[in-house]
């Protein structure tokens, strides 16, 4: 069979990923502090679906540290994608209660 030619942008984009590889973009730590940040941000009587995804963020990913020398990203992935929705998750709380004052306000 023939060799296969790999697509056009697979190089450029295992290129850019090798030269992230040793920044903080591929580690664990300065997503949890962005969750941390964002569960701030929530409004108190919403921070029960972010602080739940914080929560598994760190939960998840916190015997890897124990067991584990070095946790490869492919291990930590659901704590990025958890802190990441959390933060996303506590703006959204914000933002409705933004919307909630503006709607009240039209109503009088």
């Amino acid at each position: 069979s023939p060799a296969r030619t790999p697509p056009a942008g697979q190089g450029i984009v295992l290129g850019f990923a090798a030269a992230l590889w040793a920044t903080p973009v591929f580690a664990w730590i300065p997503y949890l502090l962005v969750g941390i940040a964002g569960l701030g941000f929530a409004r108190r009587g919403a921070r029960a679906v972010p602080a739940a995804l914080l929560a598994s963020s760190v939960l998840y990913a916190a015997p890897l540290a124990l067991i584990a020398t070095s946790a490869e990203y492919r291990y930590v992935l659901w704590s990025v994608l958890a802190a990441l929705l959390c933060a996303v998750a506590s703006l959204g709380s914000r933002s409705a209660t933004a919307r909630e004052v503006a709607l009240s306000a039209h109503a009088e």
